[in-house]
């Protein structure tokens, strides 16, 4: 229910949503950037008159409740708990690489597409990511911007006191590479190694760089 002018109402319904997606469950990866990136469409009813208003609210997701628990499942049987923060980043990236291949077309781009069907554009890449690094308890977050003029989304993740970018998506090789091998290009780095990515301003903002820090130099 709100209560306010309507004029002010289009304002509240969607700082509502953004608040929602900022809710960070601990007991859950499927919350927070993980559900923000996955949210497909918002349909909202608005009725009421005067100053009082019922709002109602219909997502709708790329990913549906069966694929994300299948998507939990697998994580479970991959994460090992007995490695250093290091190691355990290392091992997440080279999984995705090693198991995920780049979809063209990018018809999909979830974490379900990229870890049981095993193919996903950079937004499947990066929320898996987020998911694999939170359930293996390293600190992570999805960037979205542009790399080399093209929509793009990737990772910054935390070991010790700074912040690091990962783009397990361009460290995929297509073609020429083959399947198998893995790359580290984008693997740990500061934002002076990763001049060919541009965040999109939310990701930017001052009050967002000093909660993340990036480290000045590469890992």
């Amino acid at each position: 229910v709100y209560r306010g002018s309507k004029a002010e109402m289009q304002e509240f319904v969607q700082d509502s949503i953004n608040e929602a997606f900022l809710i960070d469950n601990p007991k859950t990866s499927s919350d927070y950037d993980y559900m923000h990136f996955v949210h497909k469409a918002s349909h909202i009813n608005m009725s009421g008159v005067g100053n009082v208003y019922t709002v109602t609210y219909e997502m709708e997701y790329l990913e549906n409740d069966e694929q994300t628990k299948k998507v939990d499942k697998r994580i479970k049987d991959i994460i090992k708990k007995d490695m250093s923060d290091y190691e355990k980043i290392k091992a997440v990236h080279d999984y995705i690489v090693d198991h995920v291949e780049y979809d063209t077309s990018t018809s999909y781009n979830t974490p379900y597409y990229a870890l049981v069907e095993g193919t996903s554009a950079c937004q499947g890449y990066a929320t898996l990511l987020y998911k694999m690094m939170t359930e293996a308890g390293i600190p992570c977050r999805v960037i979205t911007g542009n790399a080399k003029g093209q929509l793009h989304a990737w990772n910054i993740v935390k070991i010790g006191k700074k912040w690091y970018n990962i783009d397990a998506t361009w460290d995929d090789p297509v073609g020429a590479f083959g399947k198998t091998s893995v790359r580290y290009r984008y693997f740990l780095k500061s934002d002076a190694d990763l001049l060919d990515h541009v965040r999109d301003k939310e990701y930017d903002k001052v009050e967002f760089r000093n909660a993340y820090p990036v480290a000045l130099k590469s890992y």
